[in-house]
């Protein structure tokens, strides 16, 4: 399917299960601060209240609902996310988990983003959407070859009332374009300002749906 999913803390580990059991379903997966081995925690409060006594019920601490100990079967791209002023979750959970995914799934794309600064809230989660949205879809790879394809058009168009392109640059992290830098505001703006005639106005173009044209064809 074209579902992603994204979980924060302990809804971290739901979403890495999640990924597990329905990889029909998501296409890619993403967890921030999050638990992902309770049996390496074996003193969290909310880790016993749920699974009972460590030492009495060790088989529910390593069962179904331990992703680590399933990720023989793991075959979701994810990200991971974690900060390493977080008090609340141990940040060496995400390292475990990175860690573990790349030994059973070597191939699989895994993306480990550390944040030296951040902590366990909002702010630093809010602060992740950027990265996870890319994730999820500038490394789709059929998203990432309209986009060479757009860019090779685009740098064939040479227009005054056309943006040039200036750069295309692809890494790890993904695809970008450098942009001819515009000293302007946007048209909508521009429009319900002037009083002239609109044939003097000096536009640029910067997208004109050459995405849409490749889709019509």
């Amino acid at each position: 399917g074209n579902n992603y999913i994204l979980g924060l803390s302990t809804g971290g580990r739901g979403a890495s299960l999640l990924c597990l059991d329905l990889p029909d379903i998501f296409k890619k997966g993403a967890s921030l601060s999050g638990d992902y081995n309770q049996n390496s925690m074996p003193t969290d409060n909310l880790m016993r209240i749920f699974y009972g006594s460590h030492s009495k019920f060790k088989e529910r601490w390593t069962g179904e609902d331990n992703v680590v100990y399933n990720l023989d079967r793991f075959t979701v791209p994810f990200y991971i996310g974690h900060g390493l002023k977080d008090n609340v979750v141990p940040f060496k959970q995400s390292v475990e988990f990175y860690d573990s995914l790349k030994v059973h799934q070597p191939d699989l794309n895994v993306v480990f983003h550390i944040d030296s600064t951040a902590k366990h809230d909002y702010k630093y989660w809010g602060d992740e959407v950027k990265n996870v949205i890319q994730f999820f879809l500038v490394r789709n790879e059929d998203a990432k070859n309209r986009f060479r394809q757009e860019t090779e058009i685009l740098a064939k168009l040479s227009h005054e009332h056309i943006v040039q392109l200036e750069q295309f640059h692809e890494d790890e992290r993904g695809v970008f374009i450098i942009l001819e830098y515009i000293d302007g505001i946007p048209m909508d703006k521009h429009l319900r300002n002037f009083k002239g005639d609109r044939e003097e106005l000096a536009l640029k173009i910067i997208d004109f749906g050459i995405a849409k044209m490749m889709d019509s064809d």
